[in-house]
């Protein structure tokens, strides 16, 4: 049995700041499926335009989710492997991010990174990950969105 997590955390005085982040949904809320779906598409898209279409997306979720608040987080990657089960893979963004694509997509495009980076050893924001970053960023993933 094989089960992962991994969370991206947003300082609460940072919070405060960030215009966009404050103005989503209260804690609690859960947003239609809607939604979801269009978060899946945006992995999709950039599944095909960053990652030559290798991230798995069988067996994937992608979802809004004010919990991931509830330890700090702003999202949060469960990359699970049971016996019998196979892989599966969720990515939790919090509500709060709804008001702010730019941020949403980032943030998606970060865990994307974890999924990439799902079967390697070590520090989840190590070598790897920030090589993995910095890829991006020479594909101009980031480019509009800061």
């Amino acid at each position: 049995m094989n089960a992962v997590w991994l969370a991206v955390g947003l300082p609460a005085a940072a919070a405060q700041h960030w215009g966009p982040f404050t103005e989503g949904p209260a804690l609690g809320g859960s947003k239609q499926a809607a939604d979801d779906d269009e978060l899946f598409c945006a992995y999709r898209e950039f599944n095909r335009q960053y990652f030559a279409g290798k991230l798995p997306e069988a067996n994937v979720v992608v979802q809004w989710d004010a919990a991931v608040e509830l330890g700090g987080n702003v999202a949060l990657t469960w990359i699970t492997n049971y016996e019998g089960e196979g892989e599966k893979i969720a990515i939790s963004i919090s509500t709060r991010m709804q008001g702010c694509e730019l941020c949403a997509s980032m943030t998606l495009l970060h865990e994307m990174v974890h999924v990439k980076l799902r079967k390697h050893d070590g520090d989840q924001h190590g070598k790897a990950f920030q090589r993995e970053m910095r890829r991006l960023v020479r594909l101009k993933a980031f480019d509009k969105r800061w």
